[in-house]
């Protein structure tokens, strides 16, 4: 389980992934997106596994994350996202074509993760 609002690295299978929850009011996302690009200012080749499942994401805060998002892509590798649908895919497809961020969509956790492990990439230890 993702915890709300939070950014953590995690190993799943020998690779290192970046996880990242966003279910809380939207007042706490800058803080978090702050704490994000922080944490993964001096990375490379980062693999995120993003959960929006209960979130609102408002159009202000899809204007801050581009803004991030601007300083992180290219550094990020791919993204696998959970609990997307409608507006949101249609957001991260949007940010895909900006930024070249891979980004596949799934259900549930154990499949993101599944999916991040296994890509061809270079594995981090």
């Amino acid at each position: 389980m993702i915890i709300n609002n939070s950014v953590a690295w995690e190993v799943y299978n020998d690779v290192r992934i970046l996880i990242i929850g966003f279910s809380k009011p939207i007042d706490d996302h800058p803080l978090l997106l702050q704490k994000l690009a922080d944490l993964t200012k001096h990375e490379k080749n980062i693999r995120v596994l993003l959960d929006v499942s209960y979130t609102h994401v408002s159009v202000e805060m899809m204007l801050l994350v581009v803004k991030k998002l601007n300083h992180l892509s290219r550094n990020i590798e791919c993204r696998a996202v959970i609990g997307a649908s409608n507006y949101k895919i249609k957001f991260f497809k949007f940010t895909d074509s900006i930024f070249g961020i891979q980004t596949k969509f799934f259900d549930d956790r154990q499949e993101g993760l599944d999916y991040l492990a296994t890509l061809d990439a270079k594995k981090d230890s």
